[in-house]
């Protein structure tokens, strides 16, 4: 199955399941993803051992250019903005300047499209860091993966840098101390010859007891709608994704299913 990289440093706004009218800013390479997950199902294929360093992330005064002239521009044509959403090609706080980044996109959005919200998509696994919690608790929307309850299938589909765990991520949720938004892709399949499937038995029970312990303020519940670099995985049902849903929603945890 075909896979994409984002070609632009800033893009859109697109139509997005989740955020509505979303002006994507990616400050990672263009030319190779740039992450410490290897996820399954990433529209951006997988991770392969990175060039040099420099190479790696847009510099954050080209970003900011190209935010601002965007942003004049929708502003000027009545382009609605919902979101300013850090996500693009692999891990958005992995960039040096990730925090001054926020900091001078808040201003630039308080100018232009001062209702909408920023959102970043993480994997989570910089959030012990001072300068991303930072940054992460300056904006409206930090959504944080969490596709298994289990350290096993989060092996199976997220393959994460090292020894990152999902007590890893606990541990780090906790360090930020505050309400943060997950985001779950649940899906199924076969890898080297094991199948898989975090949406139902033990696996789901387990991925329950991780989100009430997190405790946040949403649940974004999808499944695979774009290509994937692995031909052996598969969506499951919306219908799946409401019963799942209403199990969080029993324990007073609100959700959204796209």
């Amino acid at each position: 199955m075909s896979t994409f990289l984002f070609d632009e440093f800033v893009f859109g706004p697109i139509k997005s399941r989740r955020l509505g009218n979303s002006l994507g800013i990616n400050l990672l390479s263009t030319t190779q993803k740039v992450c410490n997950f290897n996820c399954i199902y990433c529209e951006c294929g997988l991770t392969k051992k990175a060039e040099k360093e420099k190479s790696l992330f847009c510099g954050k005064e080209i970003v900011l250019k190209l935010l601002s002239e965007r942003l004049i521009q929708c502003k000027n044509q009545k382009i609605e903005i919902n979101s300013i959403t850090f996500a693009g090609n692999g891990e958005p706080t992995l960039h040096p300047n990730f925090l001054s980044i926020i900091r001078e996109t808040i201003k630039l959005r308080d100018i232009y499209f001062p209702e909408s919200k920023i959102s970043v998509l993480t994997n989570g696994y910089t959030l012990n860091k001072k300068r991303i919690q930072d940054a992460l608790s300056m904006v409206e929307l930090p959504i944080i993966k969490l596709d298994a309850g289990s350290d096993i299938m989060l092996k199976t589909i997220d393959q994460p840098k090292g020894q990152f765990k999902i007590a890893t991520i606990l541990n780090n949720i906790e360090s930020f101390n505050k309400q943060v938004v997950i985001q779950t892709m649940f899906l199924k399949g076969e890898i080297n010859g094991k199948k898989f499937d975090n949406s139902k038995g033990e696996e789901l029970n387990k991925w329950i007891e991780v989100v009430r312990k997190i405790n946040p303020k949403l649940v974004m519940l999808y499944s695979l709608d774009r290509d994937t670099p692995m031909s052996t995985i598969y969506a499951i049902g919306k219908d799946e994704l409401l019963e799942i849903a209403a199990r969080l929603n029993l324990l007073n945890i609100k959700t959204q299913t796209v």
